[in-house]
């Protein structure tokens, strides 16, 4: 059975989304080498051998104004000033929150 991904990784995965859908970066790939990581490893984040490092999670921050203590799990504000999103923003941001708490949550 697939043991479920750290929070942080999954939540980093879901910051790459972000920052592509709101043109911080035109692909996943370019998002990653702006945060230090190298590309081709992206499979292993997703199968739960590899993690982000704390100096690739505070650079996806910095990049998307995402609040640390989300991508930690321990908010549910995804970012740090939310009261500066445009409406479309908003509502993109209350989508992954809903997909986030929809999602089964799996046992080992």
């Amino acid at each position: 059975m697939a043991e479920k991904l750290f929070i942080a990784n999954q939540r980093m995965l879901q910051l790459i989304e972000f920052g592509i859908e709101n043109e911080l970066a035109s692909t996943q790939k370019e998002f990653l080498e702006k945060i230090g990581f190298a590309p081709g490893n992206i499979g292993q984040v997703r199968s739960g051998i590899r993690s982000f490092t704390i100096e690739q999670i505070l650079t996806a921050a910095s990049i998307t104004g995402a609040n640390m203590n989300w991508v930690f799990g321990l908010e549910k504000n995804m970012l740090r000033d939310e009261k500066k999103l445009t409406p479309l923003e908003s509502l993109k941001l209350a989508v992954t929150q809903i997909e986030e708490e929809l999602q089964p949550k799996k046992k080992r």
